[in-house]
């Protein structure tokens, strides 16, 4: 273990699931790369295995004060020299704990705009984005004027969301009555935006000292509110794309960092490309890709996210490169069956089929496949496909779906 002296890397973790260890392992790692000290903090009761060579302190989520007097008891007077969250909920507690222990990075003036779709739809507004319209559901009349404003779809999501949980497409006047009481005693918690139709695109960024050190633009494979718990979901990232559109969606997102005042960190913004080319803002994270997103960068640059982004943070002497440079996707194993598990694709069969880069398999016959939950998927297993082309990887991934199966009863 790293001696008393040595100067800590905080990290804030709250996974459940393996692909959350897979990426807590990167983290850890590229802290003990680093010759610092990695300190993880956790929700009581999580496990974070022994082998992952890190220290750990837990706290109760419940309490106020606990997770500042978790981090202060596991660091003693060990120096801090940086504060991780792995997770969305953590982004504003890690920037309140910056402000307390005097650590630099994201303040908790700048994780709002990060975290409050309501704050971050305006400021991106005033650096001059395009963003849905929107309003906020004081009450069923205010939205049905609005509607009638702005025409339906409509997306009714909390303002502080993650992952499309709790988040609806209605598509009209009975709809919007039919979902009203569900949100009606929390309305508040809630915003209401136009749909905006068109190709869904998000872009992942690392930068350290207002240097933008890696940045890609990936799509979507469906729009996410018109799929999600309906078919399989993924992106395909456009590596070193030099295609006009995108180099706009790359643009926009370094106004975003620029405005939002994040000069080291992490961020994955998604965006709109509408038939017409305009380019519609939807929302950015101070913290990495989640779901399959997590994965598809060691297809297309050999990188493993977590690592680079960590390493970059923490250690100033460190430079990534890419391995390759290359388009790819990712995207979780699906099935529209649930219930136990009688019988699974093995992991063998989907790795013999073309471009397939990496397959997990997570659950094996006997478990329990639950339905899906927004763009988190059923924790079935993930799979990343490779090519020499996007249409190629388009080709390769669409075999794999059909090749994957499962049964239940």
């Amino acid at each position: 273990m790293p001696s008393t002296t040595t100067a800590a890397v905080v990290i804030l973790f709250r996974g459940t699931k393996e692909r959350h260890l897979e990426v807590l392992t990167q983290a850890v790692q590229a802290v003990i790369d680093s010759e610092l000290a990695p300190v993880c903090i956790a929700p009581q009761n999580t496990l974070i295995p022994d082998a992952l060579g890190t220290e750990r302190a837990f706290y109760n989520p419940a309490s106020p004060d606990s997770l500042t007097d978790a981090v202060q008891g596991a660091v003693a007077d060990r120096p801090i020299r940086r504060i991780v969250a792995l997770d969305e909920k953590d982004v504003q507690p890690a920037a309140h704990l910056r402000g307390i222990l005097g650590i630099p990075g994201l303040t908790s003036r700048q994780s709002v705009y990060f975290r409050d779709k309501n704050a971050m739809a305006a400021r991106s507004a005033e650096l001059g984005l395009n963003v849905a319209a929107s309003c906020q559901p004081h009450t069923l009349a205010t939205v049905e004027e609005f509607a009638a404003r702005v025409g339906y779809p409509l997306v009714v999501k909390p303002y502080d969301g993650v992952s499309c949980i709790n988040t609806y497409k209605v598509n009209d006047a009975a709809e919007l009555r039919q979902l009203w009481p569900s949100i009606e005693e929390q309305r508040h918690d809630y915003r209401v935006e136009g749909f905006v139709p068109g190709r869904q695109f998000h872009v992942d960024t690392i930068t350290r000292d207002g240097v933008v050190v890696f940045e890609s633009v990936s799509e979507y494979t469906a729009t996410i509110l018109d799929n999600h718990g309906h078919g399989p979901l993924g992106s395909v990232a456009h590596a070193d794309t030099d295609n006009p559109q995108h180099l706009g969606l790359l643009r926009q997102n370094r106004t975003l960092l620029e405005g939002f005042g994040l000069t080291t960190g992490i961020t994955h913004a998604e965006f709109y490309l509408r038939d017409d080319g305009k380019i519609v803002f939807g929302e950015i994270a101070a913290r990495m890709a989640g779901a399959w997103n997590t994965m598809i960068y060691a297809g297309a640059y050999g990188m493993q996210l977590a690592y680079t982004w960590v390493r970059t943070e923490i250690d100033p002497d460190y430079h990534w490169k890419p391995d390759t440079r290359r388009p790819a996707a990712a995207e979780f194993l699906w099935t529209d069956s649930t219930g136990t598990i009688e019988s699974i694709t093995p992991a063998e069969i989907l790795e013999a089929l073309p471009g397939v880069f990496d397959v997990q398999i997570w659950k094996k016959p006997g478990d329990v496949i639950h339905p899906n939950e927004g763009t988190r998927g059923q924790d079935i297993g993930r799979i990343i496909i490779t090519g020499s082309s996007v249409e190629a990887v388009k080709e390769y991934t669409s075999k794999a779906r059909n090749t994957f199966r499962v049964t239940t009863r």
